[in-house]
């Protein structure tokens, strides 16, 4: 059965490298958008069609 003590320790390091640019891609796909968003008058965005 897998032990959470194992933690990284038992990766390859070609998954440690998938995990972490799954990471990225997550983190950069909710902040870019959010970010964008806070930068806009929200009247504007509203009514715009």
């Amino acid at each position: 059965m897998f032990s959470i003590k194992l933690g990284l320790k038992n990766l390859t390091r070609q998954k440690r490298r998938n995990g972490i640019t799954i990471l990225v891609i997550a983190l950069f796909s909710s902040i870019a958008p959010a970010y964008w968003a806070a930068h806009k008058d929200p009247v504007k965005a509203i009514y715009h069609r």
